[in-house]
C-alpha cells in the first residue's frame, strides 16, 4: 500500500536536483517536460480483474506497480539557451554523468537574439531517460527536528 501512495512521488524531484546540479554559469532553461506517455491503469485493474502475471494483487498494488514501470521508462526534454558552447557540452557531460539520468541526446541547436541588449545565444533541446540509481547513490539521511 505505502508503495502505492510513495513510489514515484520523488522522481521529480530527483530530476529538478540532478538538473539544477548539472547547470553550469550563463546557462538557463526555458522548459523541462515530459516526453513519455503518462501512465494510467490498464482496464483489468480499473475492474478490478488481475494482469496476467498478477493473480492475486490488489488494485492499489497494480497501480504502484504500473507507476514503478511508467516511472522506469520516463523521458524527458529541456529546452535552453546559452551564451557559451562550451557550456552546453559540460552541460550535457554533467547530466549523463549523474546516476539518475541517462541517454542524453542533442536534438537541436539553434542561433537566437535575446532581449535586452541584443545579445547572440545558443537555444539548445535535449532528450533524456530517467535511470533508476544504484543503492549506493541513495543516501537516506535520518530527519531531526529539534522540540523546544
Amino acid at each position: 500500500m505505502i508503495r502505492a501512495i510513495d513510489g514515484t512521488r520523488f522522481v521529480w524531484p530527483h530530476i529538478l536536483d540532478e538538473v539544477s546540479r548539472a547547470l553550469p554559469p550563463y546557462t538557463w532553461l526555458t522548459t523541462l517536460q515530459q516526453t513519455s506517455a503518462v501512465p494510467s491503469l490498464s482496464p483489468e485493474v480499473e475492474a478490478g480483474l488481475g494482469a496476467g502475471d498478477s493473480k492475486n494483487k490488489t488494485k492499489l498494488e497494480a497501480k504502484a506497480d504500473s507507476d514503478a514501470v511508467a516511472a522506469a521508462q520516463l523521458s524527458f526534454r529541456i529546452v535552453g539557451q546559452t551564451v557559451d558552447i562550451q557550456a552546453l557540452t559540460r552541460f550535457m557531460i554533467q547530466l549523463e554523468a549523474s546516476p539518475w539520468i541517462e541517454n542524453v541526446v542533442l536534438l537541436k541547436t539553434e542561433n537566437k537574439v535575446v532581449q535586452p541588449g541584443n545579445k547572440d545565444a545558443i537555444e539548445f533541446t535535449l532528450d533524456m531517460k530517467l535511470q533508476k540509481a544504484d543503492s549506493s547513490a541513495i543516501k537516506k539521511v535520518p530527519l531531526n527536528v529539534a522540540v523546544r
